[in-house]
């Protein structure tokens, strides 16, 4: 009796794992590893909005649409949006980006997405030139608060060479960005608590 209970219990989790481990496999591979002479730099964004889930899924979920992420368009693509191996590339303070999608998975409660990007360097107003020799970036969009709210995150790993330039701007990016999201979305900033219904 004991051994049948013990099977069927590793049986049950074997399945649990099975169902979370189609996230986890891309996940791994930002843990970028850095040539000699370029510094790793991590910058984390969190933000929850008092707006359902699809109010951001719907000006989002597009690998190849990206304006709304700072107002500047990818002009170049290759292979099929949002599935994992597609590419894009335009221009960005006077460098191009070349970004290759690792990761993407959307359903009713979750969206998240992966993306790694080629060596570029580029010239930030008023600031020297930043060569990033590689970095990848991860979002994450989630329902929370019964549907009625969303929690965001943004991950984002860098080989740079000027590590302070790196993190001030994409920091800031990161916040303008997603504020921009927010009216768009008519969503207001969540204080901590869910909404009482």
């Amino acid at each position: 009796m004991f051994a049948k209970s013990l099977f069927a219990t590793v049986l049950c989790l074997g399945h649990i794992f099975q169902a979370h481990a189609d996230l986890s496999p891309a996940l791994k591979h930002n843990d970028l590893h850095c040539p000699e002479g370029y510094d790793i730099t991590f910058v984390h964004n969190a933000y929850t909005y008092n707006a359902p889930f699809h109010a951001f899924t719907n000006l989002t979920s597009s690998f190849f649409e990206i304006v709304w992420t700072g107002g500047v368009p990818a002009t170049s693509t290759t292979g099929t949006d949002n599935v994992p191996g597609a590419t894009r590339s335009g221009p960005w303070f006077g460098g191009v980006f070349n970004e290759t999608l690792t990761m993407y998975h959307l359903d009713d409660e979750l969206y998240i997405w992966t993306y790694h990007g080629a060596t570029f360097t580029y010239a930030p107003g008023g600031q020297p030139p930043v060569t990033m020799q590689a970095y990848a970036e991860t979002t994450r969009f989630e329902s929370i608060c019964s549907g009625t709210a969303t929690y965001i995150d943004i991950h984002t790993y860098l080989c740079n060479d000027n590590p302070e330039v790196v993190y001030s701007l994409l920091y800031t990016l990161h916040m303008v960005t997603f504020q921009t999201l927010a009216q768009n979305a008519n969503a207001t900033v969540m204080g901590g608590d869910c909404l009482r219904a």
